[in-house]
């Protein structure tokens, strides 16, 4: 590794703020508790040494609440989709979020569907953000 990508973890880890880059956007991380900081070195550890196992859980967490949709845009992949149609429950949400909550950085809660049609997507929100 080289020298400064040493002194910017061992900064990261001092001052617990980070900024990571998704699609071009930059977020801005303060505060992060240690459970965090901890899983953010192990995984960007293993993705820098290029190893083939992860060495911890996902910094950027993505959830499809559903895969329903109420428009029907030409080019959608929604309308050639042949899973099963559905919604994410709350309890189902709940258990995922109370396994890896606590370690994500960046949680995404859409997909293909229009998560609004989801009656407790509001209450998901919630849950999702006091972890």
């Amino acid at each position: 590794m080289s020298s400064v990508l040493v002194r910017n973890t061992l900064n990261v880890l001092r001052t617990r703020r980070l900024v990571l880059e998704f699609d071009k956007i930059p977020f801005f991380f303060t505060d992060l508790s240690r459970k965090r900081l901890i899983n953010w070195f192990f995984a960007e550890s293993a993705g820098r040494l290029k190893l083939p196992f992860p060495l911890g859980y996902p910094t950027l967490f993505q959830i499809e609440p559903t895969n329903l949709c109420n428009l029907r845009c030409p080019a959608c992949y929604t309308l050639a989709d042949s899973r099963p149609r559905g919604s994410m429950t709350f309890e189902e949400f709940k258990q995922v979020i109370d396994q890896v909550g606590d370690t994500t950085l960046l949680l995404q809660l859409w997909g293909w569907g229009e998560p609004f049609m989801v009656k407790d997507f509001p209450r998901m929100i919630r849950y999702a953000k006091k972890t």
